[in-house]
């Protein structure tokens, strides 16, 4: 099983990282907001590594800088 971590986004405005965060999770933009001000932050755990794969895609394609951990050995992505 894996974790998905937003570490931060580079290069983007924290109110459009709000924005996307929000349409691409189908979260509020006040949640949203908080994962972009408190990164990085935990998006998902114990998720297969298909699932954490889909997350990280999203994440990536809005300009955000993921960390994808696996759950038993540490290792990182």
């Amino acid at each position: 099983m894996y974790r998905l971590e937003l570490i931060g986004f580079r290069d983007v405005d924290d109110d459009v990282a709000s924005r996307s965060l929000a349409k691409a999770f189908g979260i509020g933009i006040d949640e949203a907001t908080r994962w972009v001000s408190s990164a990085p932050v935990k998006v998902r755990s114990n998720v297969d590594v298909e699932t954490a794969s889909k997350y990280a895609g999203a994440l990536v394609r809005i300009g955000a800088d993921v960390l994808v951990r696996n759950n038993e050995t540490g290792s990182e992505k």
